[in-house]
């Protein structure tokens, strides 16, 4: 009963809103400690400790690339992380999607094969992202729009961005608010202005509701 609630708690790619998915399957794979391994893959370079006990003369190690002090991870752990990860991306598509990840023999070559075939190849993704940029760049607040819809498209250009790796600042995503909307809202944004840096998105979302009633 408890694997069946776990399977199912994992959402599912059909083929429609990569974006979306790759994005909670991500945040699954963090929770897990796995997505190091599906974004760089198993390390092919195997170094032993400097320092061996005798019980670890035997184990073959690889250095991790997220600490900022050499530290070593034995090889069969990374194979282990693998094999783990791959498993819940199998999981989390459906019938037609595993058909295309199949054969993959690891997390990362079934990951990019994913993104190469639903989101376009790294080439292709930077492109959409600077078209995502522009878009943000040239984004108003059209007369009679109200703050409610205007955030909601302001948001999903955010996160659309986001979704093609842009690391686009809280207060850079204010700043724009902010100056995009009409000269009615003039006053409450002078107002918010002098406390910009200390606010996140949904704040100044919030008082821009507040103020302007």
């Amino acid at each position: 009963m408890a694997s069946s609630t776990s399977a199912n708690a994992i959402p599912v790619f059909s083929g429609e809103n990569f974006n979306f998915w790759s994005i909670k399957i991500k945040t699954i794979l963090r929770a897990y400690d796995l997505w190091e391994v599906v974004e760089n893959g198993i390390p092919k370079a195997a170094a032993p400790l400097k320092k061996k006990t005798k019980a670890a003369e035997s184990t073959t190690t690889t250095t991790t690339k997220s600490e900022s002090s050499p530290t070593t991870v034995p090889m069969k752990e990374w194979q282990k992380k693998d094999a783990d990860a791959l498993a819940k991306i199998h999981l989390a598509v459906s019938d037609s999607i595993f058909l295309r990840i199949m054969n993959s023999t690891s997390t990362k070559e079934a990951w990019d094969t994913l993104q190469d075939e639903f989101k376009g190849t790294v080439k292709i993704r930077s492109v959409k992202l600077q078209t995502l940029r522009r878009d943000f760049e040239n984004l108003r607040m059209t007369e009679g729009e109200t703050i409610k819809d205007f955030s909601s498209r302001a948001i999903e250009a955010i996160n659309q961005m986001k979704s093609y790796g842009s690391n686009i600042t809280n207060q850079r995503v204010i700043e724009k608010f902010l100056i995009s909307l009409t000269e009615k809202f003039d006053s409450v944004v002078n107002i918010i202005e002098e406390i910009i840096s200390s606010m996140q998105f949904s704040n100044s979302f919030s008082s821009l509701k507040f103020l302007s009633t």
